[in-house]
């Protein structure tokens, strides 16, 4: 779906009759709008700490500059290589608008091999070897194109420009090990730990193999990384792979299907977090930095913490990154935090935080929108303080995902607490023919809630698929 929001607006509007509204006490709007306490729950990384205090072996301190020098700021990145290969817990480069091309193009490229391997996840039983052997095979090899690009070995005239997709993509990798809360990295030697090409190479086969619920072993991974390091033709090496994976997962152990649950976080949100970096760096004009610290929580699972420092008198948008969602506008310094597993209920919560003079606006922006304030819900734009993420999934019965969204009004000085509620319930089931197994969709129902201080506003539809 290309554009979520403006469809979740057109569905809604046509249907602007049957809006209902129901009275909303104190009691309610306190329960429903309560912020997660996150300066509370999140355990920043010391600034001295000694190796042998860090959990983590990849740097937690990232900042990252605008530099309107290519030369100087590739100079940079040479030195954060150097730096994240000899274990620094902090690393420091900039980019110039000539590094953010290419590696818009290879965050790209890494979202999409991670939405390939999330389709892979609607199989149930057992597994199809061949087919997923080729998916996995091709998602290797779409890793190391991305390797070859940023150290430099693919051909083009563009290796400086290129080296800007290591530390970051080094930085990926760590954020996707650290939010699984499976260390996928953990097997890797401590020397291998920041080699880009090892490290994706492990993320892939972890998951690939936890999505068809066997184990895999550090074996694999070594032999997959130099099978498509040494190859000449990645083509005939994909090949190869397909045929050797296939051999391999007949023969691997069972995993805990904790694994697949985990994986299937990382697949559902990872791309999501993908695309907000892509937004950032999209408009990188705009930005003076940006800062990224891996950090934990009070109660030991891991989160993340961003801070972006927009130049005086500019503005970045951030559209379409989740269905319901309208535009995030950010302005001045603003800090967003990421806990995957934030409440009681582990849901994933994203919060907003202006720092100084900075601010954090959604903004129900548009005719689309405006129609719908005009006939349906009283829309406001106003300061964005948490999105809520919650995601229950199975190959087959109810698949539920919750977005809530808390906000204020930029109008109502009374009480300007809003909450945009959007729950999306799927039910499916399993379809075995002759050639292939596949899950598929027979019920699906949307309910969207949109509260103030005194009323709740319900929009609801159901439809059902034809049963095939």
């Amino acid at each position: 779906m290309k554009h979520p929001g403006c469809l979740l607006a057109v569905t809604v509007l046509l249907f602007a009759g049957c809006i209902a509204s129901h009275d909303v006490s104190h009691e309610e709007i306190d329960q429903w709008w309560a912020l997660t306490d996150t300066e509370q729950r999140l355990v920043l990384p010391a600034d001295n700490a000694t190796p042998e205090d860090r959990e983590l072996s990849v740097p937690r301190h990232w900042n990252i500059r605008h530099s309107d020098r290519v030369i100087g700021a590739t100079v940079s990145l040479v030195r954060a290589m150097d730096a994240i290969d000899a274990g620094a817990d902090r690393v420091e480069f900039a980019l110039a608008k000539e590094h953010i091309e290419p590696l818009l193009k290879m965050l790209s490229d890494v979202r999409a091999t991670m939405r390939d391997m999330n389709e892979m996840l609607g199989v149930s039983g057992e597994v199809d070897q061949a087919a997923w052997a080729g998916a996995l095979a091709e998602a290797l090899v779409t890793v190391e194109a991305v390797a070859r690009q940023t150290s430099g070995e693919a051909t083009g005239g563009e290796a400086g420009v290129g080296l800007a997709g290591r530390p970051m993509l080094d930085l990926l990798t760590s954020l996707i090990d650290t939010q699984s809360g499976q260390d996928l990295l953990a097997e890797l030697d401590t020397g291998d730990v920041g080699r880009l090409r090892q490290s994706l190479v492990q993320i892939i086969v972890r998951m690939g193999f936890d999505i068809a619920g066997r184990q895999s072993t550090p074996e694999m991974a070594t032999r997959a990384a130099t099978t498509l390091r040494d190859a000449d033709d990645l083509n005939a090496a994909q090949a190869d792979l397909t045929e050797w994976l296939a051999e391999q997962l007949g023969g691997a152990a069972p995993a805990a299907s904790s694994n697949r649950e985990a994986v299937k976080a990382v697949l559902t949100y990872g791309p999501k977090g993908i695309m907000m970096f892509e937004s950032f760096l999209s408009q990188w004009s705009r930005i003076r930095s940006m800062t990224v610290e891996l950090a934990s929580t009070t109660d030991g699972s891991q989160a993340a913490v961003l801070t972006v420092r927009v130049k005086a008198g500019q503005e970045i948008r951030i559209d379409h990154i989740m269905t319901g969602v309208p535009a995030i506008v950010l302005r001045g310094s603003s800090r967003v935090s990421v806990l995957p597993s934030g409440t009681p209920t582990g849901d994933a919560v994203v919060s907003f935080d202006p720092v100084a003079d900075g601010a954090v606006e959604l903004r129900f922006e548009g005719l689309l929108y405006g129609l719908v304030r005009l006939f349906a819900f009283p829309l406001d734009s106003g300061p964005l303080r948490e999105i809520r993420l919650a995601r229950h999934s199975r190959s087959r019965g109810d698949q539920l995902i919750n977005i809530a969204v808390l906000m204020e009004s930029s109008r109502d000085t009374d009480d300007p607490r809003r909450m945009l509620s959007v729950q999306d319930v799927r039910r499916k089931r399993v379809v075995r023919d002759v050639i292939e197994t596949r899950t598929v969709v027979e019920r699906s129902e949307t309910v969207v809630n949109y509260i103030t201080p005194a009323k709740r506003y319900t929009y609801q539809r159901m439809t059902r698929e034809d049963r095939k």
